[in-house]
């Protein structure tokens, strides 16, 4: 009986360390000088964190990083890019310090910012993130004006929408 009792705490204790050990993936860190750190986050997958655990693969510490501590981090083949933000906090839109995931990359990117309470979409026009409304026919006008370079096939898409 004391063999078996000895055995389930142990499996229960074992068991929890792996499950623990899920929530940290592999990912790199960029800092504001421009150094890349190899290591692991602490992340909740398909959410955008508000601060950042990270460990050294060299020394295995956890550090905490805001989003204004460092210029991105990649993980699972994801880049967050430190930026600042309009974003919802209770009923009202405030300007913040958040990660935001890359969606798309290339000349026009897209970036989102989900949490639990809210995922929102964000274009970056010179250094400005600007927040897309989601209010259908301002999500029209705010894509057209952003994209008014691109070909006017891609802009009539967008118009067709709705």
């Amino acid at each position: 009986m004391r063999r078996s009792l000895v055995f389930i705490t142990f499996s229960i204790i074992f068991s929890l360390q792996i499950f623990a050990q899920n929530d940290f993936f592999d990912a790199t860190i960029k800092t504001s000088d421009g150094k890349s750190i190899d290591g692991f986050v602490k992340i909740e997958k398909g959410y955008c964190p508000d601060v950042l655990i990270f460990k050294t693969k060299t020394d295995n510490q956890e550090q905490t990083y805001k989003p204004s501590d460092i210029v991105n981090f990649s993980c699972g083949g994801r880049l967050y890019v430190s930026s600042f933000a309009e974003i919802k906090q209770d009923k009202e839109f405030i300007g913040k310090q958040v990660f935001l995931l890359l969606e798309i990359s290339g000349t026009k990117s897209l970036y989102s910012y989900i949490t639990h309470e809210q995922h929102n979409f964000y274009i970056k026009k010179d250094e400005t993130f600007i927040l897309l409304e989601k209010d259908n026919d301002k999500f029209k006008n705010q894509l057209s004006d952003y994209l008014g370079d691109c070909k006017t096939e891609l802009k009539n898409t967008i118009n067709s929408t709705t």
